[in-house]
């Protein structure tokens, strides 16, 4: 860890990956908040996994014809907002059942970019970045994408703040009240496709369900207040994650890599499960 203190004083792309980590724990925080409330976590698997097929996509079209502009991330954010999207009109308006759903997405994306990628032109790409994160590698775009997704959810949860939290407890309130249903779930499959978006840079698109609950799941053990789970539950995230990457940067004892993504997401595993343990003496007790 020592080696990746002194570096992140002089390397500007160790500097970019803790700015990533603070702007993705800010959206992990509010919008994994509203995820547990409403006990939605497999929609997160199921956009989260559908991202491969918007990268794979992206790597097809871009060799194929030549779009450079074509990036992998701008095609997962496409795949995620239109999973969103789906996702909602089935189970919404359609009437679907939402496990019937997201199975099928959950599928459907991972083959999709598995076919993708096999038909691109050339030499096969890597998908390790994607599949299990990139953050020591945030290019200055990267960086500012994310901040520009931050933003907006941020706006979108101070507008309709209570919208999502009534939709988890009480989702007859907003049918009295006039409001749709439909555009409120909309928002919020929206919300977590960002997120996703986000968290994918971190931890890749198989891991990126774990490190948008977890967090979440550890803070609402010590609160069970909204804003303060969010808070906490942010920080979290951002502990999680320098700290993994710190540890991850150099080798271990006996030349041992870790992966980063990994490490963070198995840090938080750890943290939720200290949680659990202080839970259960707490009740004992009282």
């Amino acid at each position: 860890m020592t080696l990746f203190f002194q570096d992140l004083l002089s390397s500007p792309l160790l500097q970019r990956s803790v700015a990533a980590m603070a702007l993705a724990a800010v959206a992990c925080g509010i919008v994994g908040c509203y995820v547990v409330l409403k006990r939605d976590s497999y929609a997160v698997g199921a956009i989260s996994h559908s991202l491969l097929g918007g990268v794979g996509a992206a790597l097809f079209l871009s060799a194929k014809y030549g779009l450079a502009w074509l990036t992998p991330w701008l095609g997962a954010l496409v795949a995620a907002l239109l999973v969103a999207v789906v996702i909602t009109l089935m189970t919404v308006r359609w009437k679907m059942r939402a496990d019937t759903v997201l199975s099928a997405i959950w599928a459907v994306g991972m083959a999709l970019g598995i076919s993708f990628v096999t038909a691109t032109p050339g030499y096969p790409p890597d998908l390790n970045s994607y599949l299990f994160g990139s953050i020591l590698i945030i290019s200055p775009m990267d960086l500012w994408m994310t901040a520009v997704l931050d933003a907006v959810i941020l706006l979108v949860a101070l507008l309709w703040h209570q919208r999502f939290v009534a939709l988890a407890f009480h989702a007859e309130i907003l049918s009295l009240r006039g409001i749709s249903l439909g555009c409120v779930q909309l928002a919020m499959q929206l919300l977590v496709a960002l997120t996703v978006v986000i968290l994918s840079q971190l931890v890749g698109i198989v891991l990126c369900m774990a490190l948008l609950i977890l967090p979440v799941a550890t803070a609402s053990v010590f609160s069970r207040r909204i804003p303060v789970i969010m808070a906490l539950s942010a920080i979290l995230c951002f502990l999680c994650s320098f700290v993994g990457v710190a540890v991850s940067y150099d080798a271990l004892p006996g030349n041992i890599l870790l992966a980063p993504g990994a490490t963070i997401v198995e840090l938080a595993g750890v943290l939720f499960l200290f949680s659990v343990v202080i839970r259960f003496f707490r009740r004992k007790r009282v």
